[in-house]
């Protein structure tokens, strides 16, 4: 029988020259950077809007309903209808851009309770200036959201008032209290009117909580250096290229 040569991972690093390895690594790396210098300048700008919530309206919340309730203000942030307001007022200002070019250039991040309107760009004064337009915008949907959400809550409170009267004009031994609408008729009628317009208050608010309140706490202002976009990624890519190309090219110096 003829003998089968095994191939065994552990003598064959025994028998690898770490020097070749090293150099390759160094020399790829320093090959991503050279690269990552290529590449165009990318500036970061960023716009904060901070977040309280209302305790004595709503009570001790779970850190679960805080997380909704803080999830459900940063989708209106990035929102498609703000984001269209956005590029409009952008494009107003003098900016050529569309939709899906902004989304590319834009992400939404939160920090406990402040979300971080962050844009990335070429020009740094042209990021700043979107950032800025962004969180403008993401304040006028939010506060018209806050208006009607708080109309929304009032026209939910005045419907359980008008129940509570209901339900005292039916119990004969309360009939003597006395109820804003004296006639059945009429207080049904308030009920449905009030209830169709809490309805319309309710899809308005966006889904946004009462007791929240927000403010911009932090405008952009243009970025002194650029961002080292991918200069790490790239680093690290290169010294891999270069360890592969190690573990090729040592059982050719071997013979």
């Amino acid at each position: 029988m003829n003998d089968v040569k095994q191939f065994i991972l552990l003598d064959y690093f025994k028998k690898i020259s770490w020097f070749v390895i090293v150099l390759l690594m160094i020399l790829g790396s320093s090959a991503g950077y050279l690269f990552s210098l290529f590449q165009p300048q990318i500036y970061e700008a960023r716009a904060v809007i901070a977040v309280t919530i209302d305790y004595t309206k709503t009570g001790e919340l779970s850190d679960i309903q805080e997380d909704q309730a803080m999830r459900g203000f940063g989708g209106i942030i990035d929102a498609p209808f703000t984001l269209k307001e956005t590029v409009k007022a952008v494009q107003e200002a003098g900016i050529e851009i569309n939709l899906e070019q902004f989304r590319e250039k834009i992400s939404l991040e939160r920090e406990e309770f402040r979300w971080l309107l962050r844009v990335r760009d070429e020009d740094p004064n042209r990021v700043s200036e979107l950032a800025n337009i962004w969180a403008q915008q993401a304040m006028i949907v939010l506060t018209d959201a806050s208006i009607h959400a708080l109309n929304a809550d009032y026209l939910q409170r005045y419907l359980e008032s008008l129940g509570s009267c209901l339900e005292r004009m039916a119990n004969v031994n309360q009939a003597q209290v006395p109820c804003a609408f004296p006639y059945l008729e009429e207080l049904l009628s308030e009920i449905e009117s009030a209830g169709v317009l809490a309805h319309k208050e309710k899809e308005a608010s966006l889904g946004l909580m009462p007791a929240i309140s927000f403010f911009l706490s932090d405008q952009a202002s243009p970025p002194a250096s650029p961002i080292l976009y991918h200069r790490n990624l790239l680093v690290f890519a290169g010294a891999l290229v270069g360890f592969i190309c190690a573990l090729f090219i040592n059982p050719i110096l071997r013979k």
